[in-house]
């Protein structure tokens, strides 16, 4: 007679499965809607606000061209009057809902202790329309972020509906995080790859990595059926698989994209710091902060928006040539400074991008620097995805997926091995900081043989402790059997 116990667990199990599944192929098709529906409504966004104030930059940025000078005319002005208001509503309509827009970090929290509460629709819808109010109107932050969040925050909404157990539900977020941001790279290796890094700021966790690589082709489907199957930032070559040469200068890139890294996070922290003092009249310092980003874009236009039009010019020798010194040199500094300003006081946006700005500037620097000496090193393009490789891995912490989306963003499928050698020095020399402070310290090999060493130490302190206690208390025993009567033979 079959054991009706049995029949009842395989069942549950069954059922527990195909919950899963069910639920983990809606997720991916969410993030790859989220991914284009942030590129459709941005697209809006800039079409009905910046257009309006700077008709220039949004030509660009269409263009792909670098912004090579101030802006021109009166009409510039209306620039710092358009992002104080546009920056004023955002944090005002955040404060009448009651929350704020979630942010790469406090979703990697979310998912790090299972409180999934604030991932929701309402909360990726927030998401979606502070992400297009900001940056349509020139505030300076990036797309990746804002789709790893929309992703997580209908990840969150899909597996409550499916009724999933709190561990499936904490890896299907972290997973929606790292396919969202591929399909928007169309980079479905990447995103998988992000997927298993985002939560650590050391090693990968290959669960996620395998439970999100094919869910990341799919999330890449759904994004390319309504969006241009195009690399992000247009075909280029990257050179020969290996270069001596290349590799020999891609290695200034590392050490220069790593100190990048170490000044992006140290302003943006900074600046997170002091506007946590001023905690009074949010809308109008929210204002204050546009205003003060409008008219650093005055000057550098580049540094507004996402900036992805500057980076696509960047692979381009005969622009990098044209581009004046000053500008290349000037970019780095001031996307910080404008993205600091603009994500710390309330705007929306995500951080992965502008650090991709600020590494394919320094990259380009690099590739002048040589050709103004008289070397060879080989192609800009390279030099543009390694500084933005070399800056963007060690701000996020994710190296491998840093490298593969730098070479799908370009149309290649596997990096040369200067790019790698260039983000492998950069993190070696970042001093292991982090845009996300609640990434966990990782369980890597190197963690795991430190908590082994911890261990054993205090095992072998705590035996020895208990072998000298032993000791002295025979001791004492003998001590004390010796001062007694019967010890002494008295009768």
């Amino acid at each position: 007679m079959p054991d009706i116990s049995l029949e009842k667990e395989a069942s549950s199990r069954f059922s527990r499965w195909a919950r899963w599944g069910a639920a983990a192929l809606v997720v991916s098709v969410a993030a790859g809607l989220g991914a284009a529906a942030l590129q459709f409504i941005l697209g809006v966004a800039t079409a009905l606000l910046l257009e309006s104030a700077a008709p220039e930059l949004a030509d660009s940025a269409e263009a792909r061209q670098i912004p090579l000078g101030p802006l021109s005319g009166h009409a510039r002005w209306a620039l710092p009057v358009l992002l104080a208001a546009v920056m004023a509503a955002v944090v005002g309509l955040s404060r009448l809902a009651r929350g704020r827009a979630l942010g790469t970090d406090e979703v990697i929290a979310a998912a790090r202790t299972g409180e999934l509460r604030d991932l929701t629709t309402r909360a990726a819808a927030g998401k979606l329309a502070g992400t297009a109010a900001t940056l349509g109107a020139g505030g300076s932050g990036g797309t990746e972020g804002p789709v790893a969040v929309v992703s997580a925050a209908l990840s969150g909404a899909v597996t409550r509906a499916f009724r999933l157990p709190a561990t499936d539900r904490s890896q299907l977020v972290a997973v929606a995080m790292g396919v969202g941001v591929g399909a928007l790279f169309q980079a479905p290796l990447g995103g998988a790859l992000l997927a298993g890094e985002l939560l650590r700021r050391r090693g990968i966790d290959w669960r996620a990595t395998v439970v999100a690589l094919p869910l990341a082709f799919v999330a890449f489907g759904t994004f390319i059926a309504l969006h241009d199957a195009e690399p992000m930032f247009g075909h280029a070559t990257l050179g020969a698989l290996w270069s001596p040469g290349s590799f020999v200068a891609l290695a200034a890139v590392g050490v220069c994209g790593a100190l990048a890294a170490r000044m992006y996070v140290g302003l943006f922290t900074l600046a997170g710091a002091a506007r946590n003092r001023v905690r009074r009249f949010p809308e109008a310092v929210a204002a204050l902060a546009g205003a003060l980003v409008g008219i650093a874009g005055i000057f550098v236009p580049a540094a507004l928006g996402t900036g992805y039009g500057t980076v696509a010019a960047q692979l381009s020798a005969t622009t990098v040539a044209a581009a004046p010194l000053w500008l290349l040199a000037v970019l780095p500094l001031a996307k910080i400074v404008t993205t600091s300003i603009t994500l710390r006081t309330g705007g929306v946006g995500g951080v992965f991008g502008p650090a991709m700005v600020i590494g394919a500037a320094v990259g380009a620097l690099c590739w002048r620097g040589f050709v103004a000496a008289g070397f060879d090193p080989g192609p800009v393009a390279l030099f543009t995805m390694a500084g933005m490789a070399a800056t963007l891995g060690p701000a996020v912490r994710a190296p491998a997926a840093a490298l593969l989306l730098a070479a799908a963003a370009t149309g290649n499928l596997v990096p040369p091995v200067g790019l790698v050698g260039a983000v492998g020095i950069a993190l070696c020399c970042s001093g292991g900081v982090t845009l996300f402070p609640s990434q966990a310290e990782g369980t890597g090999l190197r963690e795991r043989l430190r908590r082994a060493a911890s261990a054993a130490r205090s095992e072998l302190s705590r035996r020895s402790f208990s072998s000298v206690s032993v000791e002295v208390s025979r001791a004492l025993r003998s001590v004390m059997l010796k001062l007694s009567p019967q010890g002494r033979g008295v009768d």
